[in-house]
């Protein structure tokens, strides 16, 4: 009984499906067992196959007892190691062949290793160290990735701050080199429309018949030379394109700089350029205009005067002829003579002045001129005739003096007082529109260029 209970004992941990492992006895094995044992006892002259219940192992049966001999131990053995081994060889061949698992030394079953095991978790851990490593790399290389991408842009941005300022400061020196001409230009404007420039325009009223001789200013005349002239045609060429040079610098600057100050003071100089660029356009148009006034302005006041002593002759011509005397007849002519040459210096003055300042209307003068010089051929004539003794042509002569004479007159009420007043008149008249662009864009350069001089630390 205590053989029944051990088998019992062991039934009780019998698996169909086993791995074979060192507790564990698949249910083939078993069979075999029995199988052997059956055979045995046949041999011996047994009464029968014992009945095989389902899941358990065979018992004997009433009355009958199971003899305990060596061979049924051998023939167990023999089922265990012998047959079994042939069906079980192969799996547990291929069973050992798997990673982890060997087969048991003293049944050839295969069974867990621990090294395979203990090697798998090694491998696990050294993946997971290398997955860890792979990580952090991957962390390391964006973080190197992202100060780089911060390094390049900050090197970049500070590379293009310094090439916009170096730009600007070209701008400022072009800007400056423009400033010289404007400079020399403002000194010579402020001596002409400033206070005590030009001297009061006369407007005293014509007298009939009176004109009256003026000295000519020629501290009036420098001025409007030196305006014209001042700067030179070349200077302000050079003003110019000074200032569309610092426009580019300025252009550029701005699409480099990164400082807002830095970019206020640029947009400063491109207002201020502007500004200054209308300041060059009207200080053009006012040098051309004072060019005409002072080269009209002498010539002008030349007739004017030559003008003036034409008409004092004219008249003391006509005075000499009190008497019909020849002496009184030929002193007449003569002075005459000398008015008609004075008119006639006066009238070529006056087309010279007209010339140079066309802008200035002298046609009044002129027409004037013309007709007094009729007005003394008519008389110049009726002397020659009273000498030749024919009285009627002296006479038809004469009248048509006095009639070019009175016209003469009636004109002389149009004519300026001075030829000074006039002419500045005009001039400050045809200067009045570039007058007030240049001051207007004077004022608004000025703002700009208070702030460029706060930004570069300078009072000037």
């Amino acid at each position: 009984m205590a053989r029944s209970d051990d088998k019992l004992a062991r039934a009780a941990h019998i698996k169909r499906h086993t791995l074979g492992t060192s507790n564990e006895i698949s249910l083939s094995v078993l069979d075999a067992a029995r199988n052997k044992l059956d055979a045995g006892q046949e041999r011996q002259g047994g009464s029968g196959r014992l009945p095989r219940p389902s899941f358990s192992l065979p018992r004997p049966s009433f009355g009958v007892s199971l003899p305990r001999k060596a061979p049924k131990e051998k023939s167990r053995a023999e089922g265990l190691h012998g047959r079994s081994s042939g069906s079980h060889g192969a799996w547990s061949a291929r069973v050992a062949e798997q990673p982890g698992v060997r087969s048991s030394a003293s049944t050839g079953l295969p069974v867990e290793s621990f090294t395979g095991a203990s090697g798998e978790i090694s491998r696990r851990k050294r993946l997971r160290r290398v997955a860890a490593f792979a990580a952090a790399g991957v962390a390391v290389v964006a973080v190197v990735a992202a100060v780089g991408s911060a390094g390049a842009w900050w090197a970049a941005r500070t590379q293009s701050q310094t090439q916009g300022a170096a730009q600007l400061q070209d701008a400022f020196a072009y800007l400056a080199e423009a400033d010289e001409s404007l400079a020399a230009f403002d000194e010579s404007y402020n001596q002409v429309f400033g206070d005590g420039g030009l001297p009061s325009l006369r407007s005293a009223a014509p007298s009939r018949g009176a004109l009256v001789a003026e000295p000519e200013d020629a501290q009036t005349a420098d001025r409007l030379e030196r305006l014209s002239l001042t700067p030179s045609p070349e200077a302000m060429e050079a003003a110019s394109a000074a200032l569309q040079a610092s426009g580019v610098q300025v252009e550029m600057a701005l699409s480099q700089l990164q400082d807002n100050d830095d970019r206020e003071a640029a947009s400063q100089v491109s207002a201020s350029l502007t500004r200054k660029q209308e300041m060059l356009s009207a200080a053009g148009a006012l040098q051309l205009s004072a060019a005409g006034a002072a080269a009209a302005l002498s010539d002008a006041v030349q007739g004017w005067n030559a003008l003036v002593e034409a008409d004092e002759l004219a008249r003391s011509a006509v005075s000499a002829l009190g008497g019909a005397s020849e002496d009184q007849i030929r002193e007449s002519s003569e002075q005459g003579s000398a008015a008609i040459v004075r008119f006639q210096e006066a009238q070529t003055l006056l087309a010279q002045a007209a010339q140079a300042y066309p802008v200035c209307s002298l046609d009044a003068v002129q027409d004037y001129v013309q007709l007094r010089l009729q007005a003394l051929d008519q008389a110049q004539a009726s002397n020659q005739a009273l000498l030749d003794g024919d009285t009627e042509a002296a006479v038809e002569h004469n009248d048509r003096y006095n009639e070019l004479d009175a016209q003469a007159a009636e004109d002389a009420q149009n004519l300026p007082t001075s030829m000074e007043s006039h002419i500045l008149q005009v001039f400050l008249d045809d200067a009045a529109a570039a007058c007030q662009a240049y001051e207007q864009a004077r004022v608004q350069a000025a703002a700009s260029d208070a702030f460029i001089r706060d930004y570069l630390g300078t009072s000037q």
